[in-house]
C-alpha cells in the first residue's frame, strides 16, 4: 500500500511540474524586456562565447544565460530565448519536491505546488536571466547534501556538489548565498561529530570551494582588468531598502505580503514550528542572504531578485509544516492554510500572465500596422535595446535615431508612479498616443508609443 501512495505522489508530482511548465510558457510571452533585452544586446556584441567572459563585465551578464542567448540569437523568438529558465524552473519544482519526499508524500506535493505556483518563480522561471538556472543548481546542491546528511558515513557528493556550485555562480552569483547557507545547513546538522567535523566539512565541500573560486575568478579578474564592474544602475545601501527588498520578495513569493504574514504567523501558531534537517536548511536559506546583504552593505538592497533564495526558503518551511501535519493525521486546518496560499498565489500569478511585462512588441507590431519601415526616436537610450530586441525577432526594419527632424514615432517609457507628458515633443514636433502598456509585478517597464501628428 505504501508503495501504491509512492507512485501516487510521484505521478501527481509530475503533473503539478507540467502545470508549471504551462504557466512559466505562458508567463514567457510577448517581447523582452529591458534587462532581457540588454543581455541579448550585451552576448551578441560579445561576438564568442570566451567573449562573454571577457569583454561584458557588467552586473547584467549572467554567465550562463548570455551564453544561451548568444546561441540562440538576437533574432529568436522570445520563447526561445527563455527557454532555458523555463526548463530550468520546472526542473526545480521536481528535485525540490524530491527533497520533500524524504519526508513524506504531502511535504512532496506541497513543495511541487508553491514553486509550480509562486508569483516570484514563475516571473524569474520565465524570462531571458540568470536567475532560475541559479535556483536549480542551488536545489541540485541542497539535494546531494541532504541526501549525503542523512548517511553521513558514506562517501561525500563533493564533485556533483563541486558543478553544481560553478554552474550556479556562473548563472547567478546569487548563488554565493545560497552556498553560505548551504554550508551553514551542513555544519549545523554535523556539530555532533566534534572529533571529525572540520574534516567531514572538508571532504564535502572542499572541490565545492575550489569549483566557486574559479568560477568568481572568471566573473571578476576580467572585470578588474578592465577597470570594475559596471552596474546598469547602483543605489547605496540603506536599511529602508533591505526592508522594501524584502518585502517585495515575500510578496511575490505567496501573493501578497499581508496575506502572506496572515497565512504563516497562524500556521506556526496552530500547527507548530518546522524541525528537523529539512527545516533547517529552510532557515538557512531564509536568514543567509538578507544578513549577507546587511554585512556587505551591497548595493541595490532593495531589489527584490537578491531575495529569491529567502523566499524559496519560506516556501520550503510552510511545505515541509504542513506536509507534516497531514502526515500527523491532521486534515482540516492544514487543507485551509494550504488552499488559501494557494489561492493567493494564483491571484497573484494571473496579472504577471496577462500583462506580459509590458509586452515592448506590441509597439513594433503598432508601428509595423502603419508602415512598412520607420524611424523613431527615445526619450531614454536604455529603451534602443528593448526595441531593437523585439523589432529583430519580428524581422521588422526599425530605424533609432534622436537626430532632427522629428522621427514618425516617439517611444517613452517611465519607471514606478513617474507620468508621461500629456503633449510630447520631438523636434519641435508634436505627437499623439497610438499605444502603450503598464508593467504589473517584478519585471518590465510602462511606455508609450506615440505617432507625429499631422500640422
Amino acid at each position: 500500500m505504501g508503495e501504491i501512495i509512492e507512485r501516487r505522489a510521484k505521478w501527481t508530482v509530475v503533473a503539478i511540474a507540467v502545470f508549471g511548465l504551462a504557466l512559466r510558457m505562458a508567463a514567457a510571452q510577448g517581447g523582452l524586456w529591458l534587462d532581457e533585452a540588454w543581455s541579448a544586446v550585451m552576448a551578441q556584441e560579445a561576438g564568442t562565447p570566451l567573449g562573454i567572459f571577457l569583454n561584458i563585465n557588467h552586473d547584467n551578464n549572467h554567465h550562463l544565460n548570455s551564453l544561451w542567448l548568444q546561441l540562440v540569437g538576437q533574432s529568436g523568438p522570445p520563447m526561445l530565448q527563455r527557454a532555458l529558465s523555463i526548463v530550468a524552473g520546472t526542473v526545480t519544482i521536481l528535485i525540490a519536491a524530491r527533497i520533500g519526499a524524504r519526508r513524506n508524500a504531502g511535504t512532496a506535493i506541497l513543495t511541487a505546488l508553491f514553486l509550480a505556483l509562486s508569483p516570484l518563480l514563475v516571473t524569474y522561471g520565465s524570462e531571458a536571466r540568470g536567475y532560475a538556472p541559479m535556483l536549480l543548481a542551488l536545489m541540485c546542491a541542497a539535494d546531494l547534501v541532504d541526501r549525503w546528511l542523512a548517511h553521513p558515513a558514506t562517501p561525500p557528493p563533493a564533485i556533483a556538489l563541486a558543478i553544481a556550485a560553478l554552474l550556479g555562480l556562473l548563472a547567478h552569483l546569487t548563488m554565493a548565498f545560497g552556498l553560505v547557507a548551504l554550508g551553514l545547513w551542513s555544519l549545523w546538522q554535523l556539530r555532533q561529530q566534534r572529533a571529525q567535523l572540520f574534516g567531514m566539512l572538508a571532504r564535502l565541500w572542499g572541490l565545492a570551494a575550489m569549483a566557486a573560486a574559479i568560477a568568481l575568478a572568471l566573473i571578476f579578474i576580467p572585470a578588474w582588468r578592465s577597470g570594475g564592474m559596471a552596474f546598469g544602475a547602483a543605489e547605496p545601501f540603506t536599511f529602508i531598502q533591505l526592508g522594501a527588498g524584502l518585502v517585495h520578495a515575500f510578496r511575490y513569493a505567496f501573493g501578497g505580503i499581508w496575506s502572506a504574514v496572515a497565512i504563516i504567523a497562524p500556521a506556526a501558531m496552530l500547527l507548530g514550528i518546522p524541525q528537523g534537517r529539512l527545516a533547517a536548511c529552510g532557515y538557512a536559506c531564509l536568514l543567509a542572504p538578507p544578513l549577507l546583504v546587511l554585512a556587505a552593505q551591497m548595493p541595490n538592497a532593495g531589489f527584490a531578485r537578491l531575495y529569491l533564495i529567502p523566499a524559496t526558503g519560506a516556501l520550503l518551511l510552510l511545505a515541509l509544516l504542513l506536509g507534516n501535519s497531514f502526515a500527523q493525521g491532521k486534515r482540516v486546518l492544514p487543507l485551509l492554510f494550504a488552499a488559501a496560499t494557494l489561492l493567493l498565489m494564483a491571484w497573484g500569478t494571473a496579472p504577471l500572465i496577462e500583462g506580459r511585462r509590458a509586452d515592448p512588441a506590441q509597439a513594433i507590431a503598432a508601428i509595423a500596422a502603419r508602415t512598412g519601415t520607420a524611424d523613431l526616436a527615445l526619450d531614454h537610450s536604455r529603451s534602443e535595446a528593448t526595441l531593437r530586441a523585439a523589432a529583430a525577432s519580428a524581422r521588422y526594419p526599425l530605424t533609432i535615431r534622436q537626430s532632427c527632424p522629428a522621427a514618425r514615432f516617439l517611444f517613452l517609457e517611465r519607471d514606478g508612479d513617474a507620468p508621461f507628458p500629456a503633449t510630447p515633443s520631438h523636434c519641435g514636433a508634436r505627437y499623439r498616443g497610438i499605444a502603450g502598456a503598464f508593467a504589473q509585478g517584478l519585471s518590465g517597464t510602462h511606455w508609450k508609443l506615440y505617432e507625429r501628428a499631422e500640422r
